[in-house]
C-alpha cells in the first residue's frame, strides 16, 4: 500500500499526515531488531533513517518516501505476544 506524498519536510523526514494514517491503519511502532539484509532487499540508501511499524501480517517502514512495506517477518526480531501470522502447516 502506498499513498501518495506531499514531498519531505525540512528534516527530511515524511509528512506527518502519512505518519497519522498507518496508526489509523493499526500499525505500532516496531523496536525490535531488523536485519542487514531486509534494508539490502530493499536496496535501502540510509538505513539509520528506518523507522519500522508493524501490525498483523505487514511491516512499514517511514524513514524515507520509498515507504517501504513486507508481509515477510524475516529479518525482523519477533517478541512474545506480537501479533503474527498464524503458521499451522507443522500441525497435525
Amino acid at each position: 500500500m502506498k499513498i501518495p506524498l506531499t514531498g519531505l519536510n525540512l528534516s527530511g523526514k515524511l509528512p506527518m499526515k502519512f505518519m497519522d494514517y498507518i496508526r489509523k491503519e493499526g500499525y505500532r511502532r516496531f523496536h525490535g531488531a531488523v536485519d542487514a539484509s531486509v534494508y539490502e532487499y530493499f536496496q535501502c540508501k540510509d538505513s539509520t533513517k528506518a523507522v519500522w511499524y508493524y501490525k498483523k501480517g505487514s511491516y512499514q517502514c517511514c524513514g524515507c518516501r520509498e515507504q517501504c512495506e513486507t508481509d515477510s517477518q524475516e529479518g525482523f526480531q519477533l517478541f512474545l505476544g506480537m501479533d503474527l501470522p498464524c503458521d499451522t502447516s507443522h500441525d497435525s
